[in-house]
C-alpha cells in the first residue's frame, strides 16, 4: 500500500515482525479516510506471508485512540452504519481472524472504538498512566463495533456490563486483574514491551500459533464435539509439519528447536 500520514506500517526482524501506527493528533480520532487506510494496512500486512506478528499502536502519549470523530456525525448521521460501522467492523473482523498474532500496545488512552480496536487483538499491552474504557454510554449510544462481545467474553458478562453501562474507563492494573490486558508496561514503554513479546510469539511455530488462535476463536460458537473435531482435524495436518517434527526432534535430542523462518532469541 502507499504509504499515507495517518497509517504508517514499519517492519522489524526482516519484516517478520509488523508495526501499524495510527498517527492523528492529537487525539487520534478516526475518521471515514483513516478507517479506509487503516482497512488497507491490515490487508496488507494480513496477507503478507514474511509477517508472523503484528503489532497495533499509535502516535503521541495522550490518547492511544479516541475513537470516531465525533464533527463528522452530522455530516453521515442518517447513514453512519453503512459509512462507518460496516467499516470499523470489517476492520477489526479482519484483525481478530488474522492468521497471525495481533498485540495492541497502548500507549495511553484508549476510548471508545480505541478500546473496540484493542480488544479485536489477541494480546493487549497497556502503558502504566492509561487508561481503557467505553464510553459510548455517556453520549447517548454504545459502541457498535464489537465491544459488547469482544469484551463480554474477555472478563465476563458481569464485568462488561458494568463497564459498558457506567462508561467507566479503568486503570491498567485493574484492567489486568479483570483479564482485559495482558501485560502492564512502563511509563513510556508500550512498544517496547509489545516488541518483546512480539518476539517471543515471532520465535514459536507459525503454523501452531495459526492453529492456537483459530481453535481458541472458534471455542466461543462451537459445541464441545465440534471444537474436538476442529482440533483433530488440525492435529493430522499439524503433526506432518517440518516445525512439528523438528520440535519433536529436538526435544529427545535435548537442544533448542530451529524452526522455520523463526526469529531467533538469545
Amino acid at each position: 500500500m502507499q504509504q499515507s500520514d495517518k497509517i504508517r506500517i514499519d517492519y522489524f526482524e526482516d519484516g517478520r515482525i509488523a508495526r501499524i501506527t495510527l498517527d492523528n493528533p492529537p487525539v487520534n480520532l478516526t475518521t471515514v479516510k483513516i478507517l479506509d487506510e487503516l482497512l488497507e494496512a491490515v490487508i496488507t500486512v494480513s496477507e503478507d506471508d514474511r509477517v508472523r506478528v503484528l503489532v497495533l499502536t499509535a502516535a503521541g502519549e495522550r490518547i492511544f485512540c479516541g475513537g470516531s470523530d465525533l464533527k463528522e456525525f452530522p455530516l453521515i448521521r442518517d447513514r453512519f452504519v453503512e459509512v462507518k460501522l460496516r467499516k470499523e467492523n470489517a476492520i477489526f473482523s479482519r484483525l481478530e481472524s488474522m492468521g497471525k498474532p495481533v498485540i495492541a500496545a497502548i500507549n495511553a488512552m484508549a476510548l471508545g472504538g480505541g478500546c473496540e480496536m484493542a480488544l479485536a487483538c489477541d494480546f493487549i499491552v497497556m502503558d502504566e498512566r492509561a487508561k481503557i474504557g467505553q464510553p459510548e454510554i455517556n453520549i447517548g449510544t454504545f459502541p457498535g463495533s464489537g465491544a459488547t462481545f469482544r469484551l463480554t467474553r474477555r472478563v465476563g458478562p458481569a464485568r462488561a456490563l458494568e463497564l459498558l453501562c457506567l462508561g467507566t474507563a479503568v486503570p491498567p492494573q485493574d484492567a489486568l486483574e479483570m483479564g482485559l490486558v495482558n501485560r502492564i508496561a512502563p511509563a513510556g514503554k508500550s512498544w517496547e514491551t509489545a516488541y518483546e513479546l512480539a518476539l517471543e510469539l515471532a520465535a514459536k511455530p507459525k503454523f501452531a500459533l495459526k492453529c492456537i488462535k483459530e481453535l481458541c476463536r472458534s471455542a466461543y460458537t462451537q459445541t464441545p464435539a465440534e471444537a474436538i473435531e476442529q482440533s483433530l482435524a488440525l492435529s493430522e495436518i499439524i503433526l506432518k509439519t517440518p516445525d512439528s517434527i523438528e520440535g519433536t526432534k529436538a526435544f529427545l535430542e535435548k537442544r533448542p528447536p530451529v524452526f522455520q523462518d523463526a526469529v531467533r532469541r538469545g
